[in-house]
């Protein structure tokens, strides 16, 4: 039997009715100016409501930063209780004009968030007879605009994300997939617990005395959203607040507590001892409102990083035999790449760099990029069965791009493979070989599964049909096969 709470919460049939008043006309209604502001009241509470629980909050488009670092774009964006900031056209950017909390003074040198805020800002003068006299001073109309502030990022403090990570699964009904919170584990599961945690306590010892460990994934699952149905239809509450500030200072009003980030900024002082922005990144802060085009381009996996070329383009399901020369010179590097480092279960391999080379379209992760990633297989024919006999050549490395001191930079491009060199002497250059015996098929995998981008988002790998390139069938991971026939190894070598 499910649990009933009691909590205090207004009644569906309460005759205050809270914000859903609307007006009712009829003929011969006499309207006040109370009338038409709870009109107006209506329409802009509801029209933010349909904001936020259908599009959250962050940048709708625009708001950057020009090149000179003194402007700022056109843009629009929703705060976190749904008004739109709308900036009809560019407008300079200067850090003493930006809300800062503190003494006014003018920004010092370092690291700032630079955030937009809606604001309003009463325009129009009016002054209305009043009964004693004198005249009292309203206002015609109210200007929706936008205001800038600068939040200092004190010390080594990082900028802040701008996309949250993804909610833990919470639905608990009957044959959900969502695991159990930690309390109603069983008794049972509680033991394994702790066995577990014995044996990550014994994995940190090892750590301490030298012993290499796997640098755990910040992220964890947290890139599985809404593995429970049930979480799509979970309210999205307005955050408590929402009013509006007085900056005396610029006679405007505007909702200090619910900031949209746009860039992280670093002001420097120019010459005539003003502050300026030296430089921007526009990236980590800016939180996106995905729009129904965007929705659509991911759907397609436009967001997705593929296998932009391979060096054997030309190999791939031709139709007709590659040439031993041709096939036998890949297992030369031509445009020297370095040996890169074995990895320890690799470190007995004589290593040589080929020119099976592989380009990716945006970078991916260097660490995740390892031998493992890829296969070569040689299927043989078995002339006393008619069998094909597949044997896998020996990849024992993968050389990936270098930073400028010359170590292995953290992203890379491409990734060319390193094999056996004794291997390659007895299979490729030999008097001996399983290449003797007729045609050879030939298949070379890269397993983009294992393989992270900069997004911490597997490669789209899959081939699709007879034009691979880029690969890819629009969901991250997924294996790119590529396979063709070389011809037989001529008996002169």
């Amino acid at each position: 039997m499910s649990e009933t709470t009691h909590e205090q919460a207004l009644s569906s049939f309460d005759p205050q009715c809270g914000e859903g008043r609307r007006n009712r006309y009829f003929k011969g209604k006499r309207m006040t100016y109370q009338a038409f502001a709870l009109e107006q009241d209506y329409i802009l509470t509801r029209r933010r409501l349909f904001n936020h629980a259908l599009y959250g909050w962050g940048v709708v488009s625009g708001f950057r930063i020009g090149p000179k670092r003194n402007l700022i774009g056109p843009g629009l964006a929703l705060d976190r209780h749904g008004r739109e900031l709308v900036l009809p056209e560019a407008c300079k950017l200067d850090p003493r004009d930006c809300f800062r909390e503190g003494p006014d003074e003018p920004p010092a040198p370092g690291r700032w968030v630079l955030r937009a805020h809606y604001a309003e800002r009463l325009t129009g003068e009016q002054l209305l007879p009043a009964e004693c006299g004198c005249d009292d001073v309203e206002w015609n109309e109210v200007c929706e605009t936008v205001v800038f502030s600068l939040k200092r990022l004190e010390g080594e403090e990082h900028c802040p994300p701008g996309e949250s990570l993804c909610p833990a699964c919470e639905c608990l009904h009957e044959g959900d997939c969502c695991p159990p919170y930690r309390n109603e584990l069983s008794e049972h599961e509680h033991e394994h617990e702790h066995e577990h945690e014995h044996e990550h306590e014994h994995d940190h010892e090892h750590e301490h005395h030298g012993h290499a460990s796997h640098e755990p994934d910040p992220h964890g699952h947290a890139r599985r959203c809404h593995a429970c149905e049930c979480q799509w239809a979970a309210w999205p509450e307005i955050e408590t607040g929402g009013e509006l500030c007085e900056w005396r200072k610029r006679r405007v009003r505007f909702a200090l507590c619910d900031p949209v980030p746009l860039a992280c900024l670093r002001v420097g002082i120019d010459e005539c001892g003003c502050p300026v922005v030296e430089s921007f990144d526009e990236c980590a802060p800016r939180r996106l409102v995905k729009r129904n085009d965007t929705l659509f381009d991911l759907i397609r996996g436009c967001d997705l990083t593929r296998i932009r070329d391979v060096s054997w383009r030309r190999w791939h399901r031709p139709g007709e035999l590659v040439p031993w020369q041709e096939f036998r010179h890949k297992f030369h590097n031509t445009d020297g790449t370095p040996v890169p480092a074995l990895t320890p279960d690799q470190a007995g391999a004589r290593p040589r760099v080929t020119d099976f080379k592989v380009w990716f379209t945006r970078p991916v992760e260097a660490r995740t990029v390892r031998w493992d990633c890829f296969a070569i297989s040689a299927i043989l024919l078995d002339k006393g069965t008619g069998w094909g006999r597949v044997k896998r050549m020996p990849i024992v490395g993968v050389a990936t791009e270098l930073d400028e001191h010359g170590t292995p930079a953290r992203h890379t491009h491409w990734a060319t493979l390193v094999m056996d060199r004794r291997w390659l002497v007895d299979e490729v250059s030999g008097s001996w070989s399983d290449f003797d015996d007729g045609p050879t098929t030939v298949e070379i995998e890269v397993r983009g599964d294992y393989i992270l981008d900069c997004h911490g988002q597997a490669l789209s790998g899959g081939a699709l049909g007879l034009h691979p390139f880029p690969s890819g069938n629009d969901t991250p991971g997924g294996t790119f096969v590529s396979r063709f026939r070389v011809s037989s190894k001529p008996d002169t070598e």
